[in-house]
């Protein structure tokens, strides 16, 4: 029988306590947009990799709550139905059968719900149309507006994609508070000058850095940074000073994030980090030919 006390059972095996698998913040990323399909495939690899053969029943009972959550938070993407749809097929296949058929109720009900909510919006664009002249452009938009969407961009890879849309936009991206926090991640040792140093210059060192090591940008498309131990989402990152202060975070899989759960240390993720196909592979990896750069439009940086 399992002790709670213990972080291995006596086959060896080790278990996820409740207070572990809290620290991961499912419902924050759950919760948010951007992180949200990316939270979901972390929580279908929970429910094939930890559920069953290493979850006490306090974190069987937290994984089902997240599992609700993730029905309730799903969105009318077609990407977030598919991630959803992926994640309750690995659920059934580990859970009772009374919990299956609640969850399927639940799946169904989200389902038909979003659908209901997709046709009503179809019906009121096209009320608004045909009282509207002229749709409305980005253009359009003040520059305000604008500002504030773009401050809320989690990487440089989504900043460098609003940059290409105009002159203003690309102006407004490259004097982004952000820039500071991308660099700290990037480099160890901020320096001295730093503090001194306007949004648009610390745009300028990150680009320079940057230059011709695409691999080091393409880390970014993970929505998860391991720091001192610790697991964060990259929508946290702008509160996280400590993280900026401390030396660089390394970017990780979803994957990686059931090894750290495992028990699996900084040292022993980041040794896995090198080998998969995020494009973080090293930090010296350079791209002479100029195709990753291009695909990502790191020029405009």
């Amino acid at each position: 029988m399992y002790n709670s006390s213990d972080e291995e059972g006596s086959d060896g095996e080790s278990f996820v306590e409740a207070s572990k698998y809290k620290r991961v913040d499912m419902g924050l990323g759950l919760g948010t947009w951007s992180t949200r399909i990316w939270a979901m495939n972390e929580l279908r690899i929970c429910f094939e990799k930890v559920y069953k053969a290493h979850a006490t029943k306090a974190t069987q009972q937290e994984l089902l709550k997240d599992l609700s959550l993730a029905v309730q938070s799903c969105d009318g993407r077609s990407s977030c139905k598919d991630a959803l749809k992926s994640l309750v097929k690995a659920a059934e296949k580990v859970l009772p059968q009374q919990k299956r058929n609640q969850v399927a109720g639940e799946v169904k009900k989200k389902l038909l719900a979003l659908s209901r909510q997709g046709r009503r919006a179809g019906g009121d664009l096209e009320e608004e149309h045909q009282d509207v002249a002229a749709d409305t452009t980005v253009q359009e938009l003040p520059l305000e507006v604008v500002r504030l969407i773009l401050e809320r961009l989690d990487s440089p890879v989504d900043a460098t994609s609003a940059a290409c849309t105009c002159r203003c936009w690309c102006s407004i991206a490259r004097n982004m508070r952000s820039w500071r926090q991308w660099y700290a991640l990037l480099q160890r040792n901020i320096p001295a000058a730093g503090d001194t140093w306007t949004a648009a210059e610390w745009h300028r060192q990150f680009a320079l850095f940057v230059q011709g090591r695409p691999a080091l940008v393409l880390q970014w498309r993970s929505k998860r940074v391991l720091h001192r131990n610790n697991l964060y989402w990259v929508s946290q990152l702008p509160q996280l000073s400590q993280v900026q202060r401390q030396g660089r975070a390394t970017f990780v899989t979803e994957d990686m994030v059931v090894t750290w759960l495992l028990g699996g240390g900084t040292s022993r993720i980041c040794g896995t980090s090198t080998s998969d196909d995020s494009g973080s592979s090293s930090e010296g990896e350079r791209d002479p030919a100029g195709a990753a750069t291009r695909q990502l439009r790191l020029w405009a940086l």
